[in-house]
């Protein structure tokens, strides 16, 4: 058995951290982010938002590379695509343009009346522990050290800071349609990643079976939902 399939960092196991981790962040979308970027929004300012963060991150996955490890396990066959250091290189940069949209999205939603980074930091939270783990068994299959891949995967996820950081400074000089705007767009991406995730559990054989997957994803959404109604009733 290669080092990869092995103890802790299985790939069934990260596979059910992102069925979990992909509703977690659909419901953030639907019950948070879109919302609260909505109310500073008009609808054609709030849609165009939303379909251009969906074609960026499409792009990116679809020109450069899989943006997300964690929602594109599904379409590596044991790690042959990252034999060629381009590949590596080419996945280095797709995930750090991710990256470090998330973070500016943190410090956008630190920006707007509701206060919606709260929903955003549990999304980003959940989403990141797969994440980092599927990069580093990407990592682990091209034959690079346990050590080595997690300090490549640290130092990539960790321009997810970084991107927060440099946004920081412009928040006092941003008006809230733009911050809502930038809210939007990161929804919109996060919506690709979701269908991203769905369509490798649906269209590619995984450790887990189809049905448990999506069952999973659902019932991880349905309790996001629930999880942040209560938040809402303990904040009015």
């Amino acid at each position: 058995m290669p080092a990869w399939e092995s103890g802790a960092l299985s790939p069934k196991r990260v596979e059910f951290l992102v069925h979990v981790a992909t509703g977690v962040v659909l419901g953030i979308t639907l019950f948070d982010i879109l919302p609260e970027a909505k109310l500073v929004l008009s609808w054609p300012v709030f849609l165009a938002a939303v379909v251009g963060g969906y074609a960026v991150l499409w792009a990116v996955g679809k020109f450069v590379y899989h943006v997300c490890p964690s929602c594109a396990i599904a379409h590596f066959d044991h790690g042959s695509l990252l034999a060629d250091r381009r590949n590596l290189t080419l996945l280095a940069v797709a995930l750090g343009v991710h990256c470090a949209l998330d973070g500016v999205a943190v410090v956008a939603g630190g920006g707007l009346p509701a206060k919606a980074e709260i929903g955003l930091l549990l999304g980003l939270s959940m989403h990141k522990l797969p994440e980092g783990l599927a990069l580093g068994l990407l990592l682990l299959a091209s034959g690079v050290s346990r050590r080595v891949a997690m300090a490549r995967a640290v130092s990539i996820e960790s321009l997810t800071a970084g991107g927060g950081l440099l946004s920081v400074a412009f928040m006092d000089y941003a008006q809230p349609s733009l911050l809502g705007a930038t809210f939007a767009v990161v929804g919109g991406g996060f919506l690709y990643l979701v269908i991203n995730a769905l369509s490798g559990a649906l269209g590619h054989q995984m450790k887990m079976s189809k049905l448990r997957g999506v069952t999973t994803q659902c019932l991880s959404c349905a309790g996001t939902g629930a999880f942040l109604w209560l938040l809402n009733l303990l904040h009015t």
